[in-house]
């Protein structure tokens, strides 16, 4: 057997092993296969720069994807990602039209201990993550972190950010005289295909200039 068809068949079974591990979560009924919620951003040097979004996600049912909906200087705008030959498509309502931007991809190594958030970048490279336990956050337990990133001062900027225990997301973050985000009317379910596509009609145009 050459390499090339050990490499083929490792790849194979790797598949097959991975959509086993797939069908055998998406029939277990206390995994969640999907959520949607309402997240609010807060600029709290300006807050008339309050950011209000709605979030879709199926993270087990078919399709899997996430679709954010916003409003920016008054005009709607629908991001959708998901596991498409286009993974990610923008929809503006107002128009009737849809374009695929250019995105960019990287992969990084981290390592990640039991205290640590599930998304290991929190705060970036150099900061250092305190686990405080657990908090009752919007109704929901979540696990709470204080976050400290240095900066050229010496004195580090110290913030706290807090993790949906069931959902594995970020439920929580207050960045003190910076910002603010919260997730709240979180509703645990899948959520409609029809949601992770352009709707019959949009018609296809050029990504706008970043």
């Amino acid at each position: 057997m050459s390499k090339l068809q050990a490499a083929l068949i490792c790849i194979a079974l790797c598949g097959i092993g991975g959509l086993i591990f797939y069908l055998i979560r998406s029939r277990d009924p206390n995994l969640v296969k999907g959520y949607s919620a309402t997240i609010t951003d807060r600029d709290l040097s300006h807050p008339e720069d309050t950011s209000i979004e709605r979030i879709y996600v199926n993270t087990l049912a078919s399709p899997r994807g996430i679709r954010i909906e916003s409003t920016s200087a008054g005009r709607q705008r629908i991001s959708i990602s998901s596991a498409s030959p286009h993974p990610h498509v923008v929809l503006d309502p107002a128009t009737g039209t849809f374009w695929y931007p250019q995105t960019h991809a990287f992969l990084r190594a981290f390592t990640r201990g039991p205290d640590d958030p599930k998304d290991p970048d929190i705060g970036g490279e150099k900061a250092t993550r305190r686990y405080l336990g657990y908090d009752t956050v919007s109704g929901r337990k979540a696990k709470h972190w204080e976050i400290s990133e240095p900066t050229p001062t010496g004195n580090p900027f110290v913030w706290q950010y807090w993790e949906d225990a069931r959902l594995g997301i970020a439920l929580k973050w207050v960045k003190p005289d910076q910002s603010s985000c919260e997730l709240t009317d979180i509703r645990e379910g899948a959520q409609p295909a029809s949601l992770f596509q352009a709707p019959p009609g949009f018609r296809e145009v050029p990504a706008p200039n970043p």
